[in-house]
């Protein structure tokens, strides 16, 4: 079963197998063409097996074969980053505000696509209370639904509905870091 991870720098998307961590492949360079990438960040796989790139600063979302052959991409809201999708093969992506580069600035916000790129809905905004963010990053979704949205300079987990309904957070000043949040988002899901 091979693991895909995608750079967060102009670096590649690369794959590496799980029964013995060794390179297997990479694909993608610096640009702004197909299959090119600008701060790559997330990456999913979709029904039928197609992975998903977000393009952070090219405010878009590619479409790849398992073996890296680029298929398709479309845009998306200002600064995507981290990514999951749903049974239903609904996209959910964060999205928070430009880090370094001369880009126009979104807020920080959850937005969700159809498999085709439809805008289908987007909740949060910039902000310290529930459905609030400062800088989400990875969000899963549970088996029930449920979107646990990594909310990181907050430094907690926060859950939605499918439709973004705020339902609860979990702040700790023990999640002091974007993989702690996301670690502690993947133990919430194992646990139930």
């Amino acid at each position: 079963l091979p693991i895909f991870l995608a750079g967060a720098t102009a670096l590649p998307c690369l794959a590496a197998d799980a029964a013995s961590p060794k390179f297997v492949r990479e694909w993608g360079t610096h640009g702004k063409g197909s299959g090119e990438f600008d701060f790559p960040i997330g990456i999913a796989q979709i029904p039928g097996g197609a992975l998903i790139v977000t393009d952070f600063y090219n405010d878009r979302l590619q479409r790849f074969t398992p073996d890296g052959k680029f298929q398709a991409a479309f845009p998306v809201l200002h600064n995507p980053g981290g990514i999951a999708v749903d049974d239903r093969g609904e996209i959910y992506l964060t999205h928070f505000p430009a880090m370094g580069r001369d880009t126009q600035k979104g807020p920080d916000q959850v937005s969700v696509y159809s498999p085709e790129g439809k805008l289908l809905r987007k909740w949060g905004k910039s902000g310290k209370g529930p459905g609030e963010f400062d800088y989400p990053g990875g969000l899963a979704i549970g088996r029930d639904g449920k979107v646990y949205v990594c909310d990181q300079t907050n430094r907690r987990v926060q859950v939605f509905d499918r439709e973004g309904k705020y339902l609860l957070d979990r702040k700790s000043t023990r999640l002091n870091s974007s993989h702690t949040v996301i670690s502690y988002a993947v133990f919430c899901l194992k646990k139930k």
